[in-house]
């Protein structure tokens, strides 16, 4: 019984090391980074070879932690695997060793957000209103139109528009996505960006303009807040012109 206890100990050991790794797996996908990724299918198919044995002693409770903690985190890992495969425009991954044949070829992914506005400008969009409302509620009668649902209705209006007219943008080792248009950045020569003047920087939006080895693509109409964008593509090594954005 000592001897069979000390090999079970030792295959949940393995167990417990293999949830670890798929953790620090997942914590590095939520971050656009492959991290473990690329050995984490070696790692499970050895364990494999232990799991039967494992399970053997399901009434322990310890065995019984150990497998649960191990399904939920290979699920979560390809539920994870499968948001970050959607967004780049990818097939779901149905198992972890899809998640890493469809990631590892993408990763790391620089930028993976919505592009609505400039932060000023949302600010802005709260704080105006609010002021407005506490500077000329208390002059209004008693029975004036009610001030409070005005506002939240005129927030709600611009923010339901700033989301109409907002751009997915996402940028990973090997693609650049800007709404519903899809670059390799291999191919890409240029991106050139052109900003709206001072005047009318905070309603217009800026043009973007992708030239490839094939030549300049279609333009694309995105949010003027593209500095994270042109940061992220300088440093993977894509040349940014701008212009524009002058007072």
């Amino acid at each position: 019984m000592g001897s069979a206890r000390i090999r079970l100990e030792g295959r949940l050991e393995q167990v417990e090391a293999a949830v670890a790794a798929v953790k620090s797996v997942r914590a590095c996908l939520r971050g656009g980074f492959p991290g473990l990724l690329w050995r984490l299918p070696e790692l499970l198919t050895s364990l494999e070879l232990h799991l039967p044995h494992v399970r053997r002693h399901r009434g322990s409770k310890e065995v019984q932690a150990a497998l649960r903690a191990l399904r939920l985190e290979t699920n979560g890992l390809v539920a994870d695997g499968g948001r970050l495969a959607k967004s780049l425009g990818l097939p779901a991954p149905r198992s972890v060793q899809e998640v890493r044949e469809f990631l590892a070829p993408h990763l790391p992914v620089k930028m993976n957000t919505r592009v609505i506005a400039k932060p000023f400008q949302l600010a802005i969009l709260v704080v105006v209103p609010v002021v407005w409302l506490v500077v000329f509620s208390s002059r209004l009668p008693s029975r004036a139109t009610p001030v409070v649902p005005m506002v939240i209705m005129f927030v709600a209006g611009q923010v339901l528009f700033l989301r109409a007219r907002s751009v997915r943008v996402v940028l990973s080792s090997s693609v650049l996505r800007l709404g519903q248009s899809e670059f390799l950045v291999s191919e890409i020569r240029a991106v050139h960006v052109e900003l709206p003047g001072w005047m009318n920087r905070r309603g217009e939006l800026a043009t973007v303009v992708v030239e490839t080895r094939f030549g300049p693509q279609a333009p694309i109409k995105v949010p003027n807040a593209l500095e994270p964008l042109m940061k992220a593509l300088r440093e993977s090594g894509v040349r940014v012109i701008q212009t524009g954005g002058l007072w």
